[in-house]
């Protein structure tokens, strides 16, 4: 999924500039908040991010700066579950965090992608759809995740978190 996702964000981004780095931002998400859905316990997303990050960079085309994007990822994402003491994985808290994680990656990109020198209006368009797209990740983690705890494959303890 990453390397597949990476690819995608490229010619997308080539395409649609900010918009098309934007509409990828769910994948994103997965990737980077699936592992500490899954595990529910401290660093585990960091670690994954570090391993992501790792795994990628003989295939993405930004080189070692691909291994610093996946840890501010992990980072953001190890600092959301801690706000919620690694217990608390709600509908509503995955969407919540998948939308503020979207809202300060666009402020991570403001300066590369320029965001500062489009239209008013393009600057805002910039922001629902990062919005839109951070629930949306929230939401496919969430739905992902339950689906994958739900097979059997992988087991925890579910009375130990909040998970309605």
């Amino acid at each position: 999924i990453t390397l597949l996702g990476g690819w995608l964000r490229s010619v997308l981004v080539a395409v649609l500039g900010v918009f098309g780095h934007r509409l990828m931002s769910p994948l994103i998400i997965l990737i980077v908040f699936m592992a500490g859905y899954l595990v529910r316990r401290p660093l585990a997303a960091i670690v994954s991010a570090l391993v992501m990050g790792l795994v990628s960079l003989p295939f993405m085309p930004g080189g070692v700066a691909i291994i610093f994007g996946y840890l501010i990822g992990g980072v953001l994402a190890e600092l959301s579950y801690a706000a919620g003491r690694y217990r608390t994985y709600t509908l509503p808290f995955m969407m919540v965090i998948g939308l503020i994680y979207n809202l300060i990656g666009v402020g991570l990109i403001w300066v590369p992608f320029q965001i500062g020198a489009l239209a008013p209006t393009a600057a805002i368009g910039v922001f629902v759809l990062s919005a839109i797209m951070g629930l949306g990740g929230g939401w496919l983690t969430k739905t992902l995740g339950d689906a994958l705890l739900n097979s059997g494959v992988m087991t925890i303890n579910l009375e130990e978190v909040e998970t309605a």
